[in-house]
């Protein structure tokens, strides 16, 4: 492998990780804000739960023709957990 194509490898690497350490304190920072949103909705709010996670899925279709198809479909879900106690109920909310 020639000097050029590892340089090119290092700093695509390189650009990759800066861009995933941003997304990751972006998504952070989305998470925490959602926190304090609604812990301030309503004083009886005791804990906030949230998670984030992705993925991607990949369908190939193939036609009785013999003609390929594909398709890419990412996958994003957000949960949201919250509990809420007033005097001595708790009670949970899933969204």
């Amino acid at each position: 492998m020639d000097q050029y194509l590892k340089t090119d490898r290092a700093i695509k690497y390189a650009l990759l990780f800066i861009a995933l350490t941003f997304a990751g304190f972006f998504l952070f920072e989305v998470l925490k804000r959602l926190d304090g949103y609604l812990r301030a909705a309503d004083p009886r709010v005791k804990q906030v739960m949230v998670s984030l996670s992705g993925g991607v899925d990949t369908v190939l279709i193939a036609r009785s023709d013999g003609v390929l198809g594909a398709d890419v479909r990412p996958l994003v879900r957000l949960n949201v957990q919250v509990i809420v106690e007033h005097g001595v109920v708790t009670g949970i909310n899933f969204n």
